[in-house]
């Protein structure tokens, strides 16, 4: 398994989406992937639109990556749900894995992206993490998830058990160690946060305990002090239209902080100092000061400087913050 051409790359900072979109061996996976809406937009112009911290030339690095694999017919596109439930539940198809293997057995990463539970940043931030775990050989998958949906957090989270579920179940075809670690950011990085939980976490969904949970600028404390700030991300994660006490049960069920205790996994934080909508302080720090307490091991990455989304960081004040969480990783085994 694994790419067996080593392909010149084909995508660079001055791609378009167009070009990306009708490439031939993309065909199953465009309509799982988030382009943007102008497909004239090149990749650098999709991150001056977006945010300055979004590096159009890892955009390009993970998608050369995605390439190489689908111009050797590696089956990248995997479906969790079988065609039954996604008969009856419609959402399901807006579900999948992306497989990025090495090509030998090895532990494995699932990579969240974010998008405030409205959509599903894996062109910055899933595949561009996918790809450097590859060339540090790991097998890597990108979680595409159903944000953007009424109830986006509880429907994303199945997604996630289930996904692992489905790894576990077909780790001899996909070459897997049992070893794994989960890896987000942002909204995906709730997610990712949410799986070590007593509450809602691995243990309740009866599966195998991560070795590390890689959390990059996660929102794992959901009582923003400004209520309008608070009301969205609530509307977002839960629904809109609902009552207030809804939304307040809803928030102490999901705030991660809430819910940690001594079984939870090993945590590799990091955050930038300036993250202009998730607080340092609030989250990464919050996050560490609990898990010190309950003597759960872990290490807190703070980055001075940079904006929030920044995914794999080159060229940033975080790069090198993957070779940083894989050592950690290591050091747990």
């Amino acid at each position: 398994m694994g790419a067996k051409i080593i392909m010149e790359k084909i995508f660079d900072r001055n791609s378009t989406v167009k070009e990306a979109k009708n490439y031939k061996p993309f065909a199953e996976a465009v309509e799982h992937i988030e382009w943007g809406k102008d497909e004239e937009d090149t990749l650098e112009e999709i991150a001056r639109r977006v945010s300055p911290s979004w590096n159009p030339d890892d955009m390009a690095y993970g998608l050369n990556r995605l390439a190489e694999l689908c111009y050797n017919d590696t089956e990248v596109l995997q479906q969790f749900y079988t065609d039954e439930e996604k008969n009856e539940d419609p959402e399901k198809k807006n579900t999948a894995l992306f497989w990025f293997p090495t090509g030998r057995k090895a532990p494995f990463a699932i990579s969240i992206a974010g998008g405030g539970y409205n959509g599903v940043c894996s062109l910055m931030e899933g595949f561009p993490v996918a790809a450097k775990l590859n060339e540090m050989g790991i097998n890597a998958f990108v979680l595409d998830y159903r944000a953007g949906t009424d109830d986006a957090a509880d429907k994303s989270e199945e997604d996630l058990h289930r996904a692992i579920q489905f790894i576990f179940e077909n780790k001899e075809r996909f070459q897997l160690e049992d070893s794994y670690a989960v890896v987000g950011f942002s909204a995906g990085g709730h997610l990712t946060a949410e799986f070590g939980t007593d509450n809602r976490g691995y243990k309740t969904a009866d599966l195998p305990k991560p070795e590390i949970l890689g959390l990059g600028y996660a929102c794992v404390n959901l009582e923003f002090t400004e209520e309008e700030k608070k009301q969205q991300l609530s509307e977002d994660m839960f629904g809109k239209n609902r009552e207030k006490e809804y939304y307040i049960a809803k928030r102490n069920e999901f705030t991660v902080l809430d819910h940690i205790s001594s079984n939870y996994p090993p945590a590799f934080i990091w955050h930038t100092m300036e993250d202009e909508l998730i607080p340092y302080e609030d989250n990464a720090v919050a996050m560490k000061e609990i898990l010190d307490c309950v003597g759960v091991r872990n290490q807190l990455k703070c980055v001075k400087h940079g904006l929030h989304g920044l995914g794999l960081g080159t060229g940033s004040e975080a790069q090198g913050w993957l070779e940083e969480a894989v050592a950690f990783w290591k050091n747990q085994k």
